[in-house]
């Protein structure tokens, strides 16, 4: 069972000024048990991947992982369209906690192998520097759907989709400060034992370089860039 408890912000070098450019992509699969079988071949390769969040967001359900250049990956895959909740012409969307045992009770016996046929690049989500800019450009210019509209963001899609360019308005903090998230998103990912029970006991796994043998013991950390948020929606 996988159990995120902390948080800690790393020392990188990242810009103290806005940052216009790429947020993340995303890698839509076409049905919820691939998405099932993705997050257990994630959790099976916790060591070789940097992962930064699980979120349910209503339309859909995502995974949020790094790259090994640290570019932002979203893997989701959407509610059925029938669910989605419109007020008018916005769509009903949120940040809440993904439910990983319900997730993984869709897994198949195969497996995860490859991208499956019908995988896309769903959305592209962006940093910018100006929201009101965004939306003039986007909406008025482009002639893209307003679907979400907040103070530090707003989502932009073609037809009755929920967002194929969403953009956040984003102000990052200095380079070198470190803080700890005490009340960090838990996830819980029951690992399968032969019978289809769940086995084990929750640990912390640790994509980081291990610390030093002089360094004193601590509880392990998941380290992640101090710009990590989650879509705000």
């Amino acid at each position: 069972m996988l159990f995120v408890s902390k948080v800690i912000l790393s020392n990188l070098p990242i810009s103290t000024t806005k940052r216009a450019g790429l947020y993340h992509f995303a890698i839509l699969l076409p049905e919820r048990r691939y998405m099932a079988d993705m997050l257990q071949n994630l959790y099976d390769r916790h060591d070789q991947v940097h992962f930064d969040g699980l979120a349910d967001h209503l339309v859909s359900e995502s995974i949020y992982i790094r790259d090994p250049d640290f570019i932002g990956i979203e893997i989701y895959s959407d509610r059925p369209a029938s669910e989605w909740k419109w007020d008018g012409d916005r769509m009903e969307m949120a940040t809440l906690p993904l439910d990983t045992n319900n997730l993984l009770r869709e897994s198949t016996d195969k497996g995860w192998k490859e991208m499956p046929p019908k995988t896309t690049i769903g959305h592209v989500h962006l940093h910018v520097r100006d929201l009101s800019k965004a939306i003039e450009f986007y909406h008025q210019i482009l002639g893209l759907n307003l679907t979400v509209t907040l103070p530090s963001a707003a989502f932009f899609a073609a037809g009755q989709y929920h967002h194929h360019i969403p953009a956040n308005w984003t102000f990052l903090p200095s380079s070198g400060s470190r803080m700890s998230l005490q009340k960090a998103n838990r996830a819980y990912i029951p690992e399968k034992n032969k019978t289809g029970g769940i086995i084990g006991d929750p640990i912390i796994p640790s994509p980081s370089p291990p610390p030093s043998p002089s360094a004193p013991e601590e509880e392990e950390k998941i380290t992640i860039p101090e710009d990590l948020k989650l879509p705000r929606i």
